[in-house]
């Protein structure tokens, strides 16, 4: 009886956090911080088996970050940040199991995101077309506005906002490829809003990284139509790369970045290439080998570096083994499955990761949570045995590629 009553509690505060987190960020993680607790309850309750790919690799990935914590500059920060990723990565293995079991439906759970994503981009609409200006905080709510300068929306901060966009980008585009009639006109509105907002935030990094995802979903899709464009822009790419290059440096603080990757983290490694300064200590240990903040010295500013600054080679391989793999599981099964859902998440891992070249991403709460949360319904849906009422069947499966032979 308290197990079902777990149960019943945990799937909707995940519900919650699902359509909160993007609308008031510190409301999503509140909701999220006893959403794990409850999880890691139900995982023991549950007498979870770790004996698929999903919570294997997430093993694995907490494994390569622990040896860090012992050899930290600060151990009280390490620890404290290797307990909330612990606890994220315990709601997101429950939230897998129980999207495999069908007992939390992936369809429903990607509406409730599509909602919330509409709804962000509505206030970021308002607030470009009011010029909608300041700072402040509503209870536990801090809002922050840039009006026609820089695209915010409920955010707070226009690189957050950026890369927010990554993981909703993709899915909304591989989602409108797959239905039809005023679903299609309503994801179609969606596409054209969050591309042009992303564009006023001037994110170079997520402007491209977002392109290619979008080939890429639509080389998979439709080759017929994407992989002719795709390998059209390649080449105009590479002839022009030059011009390309800097145009794109001319935006994001390039100078700045290139001194944190080049300076800041050898500095900040030497003796420590296998373990790193320590988790949540990027910006303690950078300030001792750059007083004067020469390379940005709050985060990596590259998912890589980030994790081969705190965690060490350990790390490195650690986040590169989670989001890799994942993405060729993502791509691999929607070859065989023919599933938008699974190919828009796919596609959000590959935009996160390309844009991850030049910005850190996850080491953001709200975007963490989220990142997660997307691993869980993608595997979730991935290893589901049935499909009554779930993802793509026979007749889904039919449907859609009748679908993408129309458009």
């Amino acid at each position: 009886m308290m197990r079902k009553a777990i149960n019943y509690i945990f799937r909707a505060l995940v519900f919650l956090i699902v359509f909160l987190t993007p609308i008031a960020p510190p409301l999503g993680i509140a909701i999220g911080v006893i959403t794990s607790l409850l999880s890691v309850a139900l995982i023991l309750l549950n007498r979870r088996k770790f004996d698929t790919s999903f919570p294997r690799i997430s093993i694995l990935y907490l494994l390569s970050v622990v040896p860090s914590i012992f050899f930290s500059v600060n151990f009280t920060k390490s620890i404290l940040t290797f307990s909330a990723l612990l606890l994220i990565i315990a709601l997101s293995s429950e939230l897998y199991y129980q999207v495999r079991e069908g007992e939390i439906s992936s369809k429903s759970l990607i509406r409730l995101l599509l909602s919330a994503y509409m709804i962000v981009l509505i206030i970021g609409f308002l607030e470009y077309m009011f010029n909608f200006h300041g700072r402040g905080r509503i209870g536990i709510i801090t809002y922050s506005f840039g009006g026609r300068e820089a695209l915010t929306s409920t955010w707070s901060y226009i690189n957050r906002y950026a890369n927010y966009l990554d993981l909703m980008i993709p899915l909304n585009f591989a989602l409108l490829l797959s239905e039809r009639g005023l679903k299609r006109f309503l994801l179609s509105l969606t596409l054209i809003s969050a591309i042009f907002q992303l564009l006023k935030t001037t994110s170079v990094g997520g402007t491209i990284s977002n392109s290619v995802a979008i080939l890429i979903i639509l080389s998979l899709t439709l080759p017929k139509i994407g992989i002719p464009i795709s390998l059209s822009l390649t080449t105009l790419g590479a002839i022009s790369w030059k011009k390309l290059f800097k145009l794109a440096t001319r935006y994001g603080v390039w100078d700045q970045r290139v001194y944190g990757w080049t300076h800041d983290i050898p500095q900040m490694l030497k003796g420590r290439w296998l373990v790193g300064v320590g988790l949540g200590c990027y910006r303690i240990a950078a300030l001792r080998v750059d007083p004067m903040d020469k390379g940005l010295t709050t985060h990596g500013h590259n998912i890589f570096l980030h994790h081969l600054a705190v965690s060490g080679i350990l790390g490195l391989l650690g986040i590169a083994l989670l989001l890799f793999s994942n993405i060729y599981r993502g791509i691999a099964e929607f070859l065989k499955r023919r599933d938008p859902i699974i190919l828009g998440i796919t596609g959000a891992l590959i935009s996160i990761t390309l844009h991850g070249l030049v910005e850190t991403i996850i080491d953001f709460a709200p975007i963490t949570l989220l990142f997660w949360i997307y691993l869980a319904i993608l595997n979730g849906r991935i290893d589901q045995q049935t499909y009554e009422g779930e993802g793509i069947s026979v007749e889904g499966e039919a449907e859609f590629q009748q679908t993408t032979a129309t458009t």
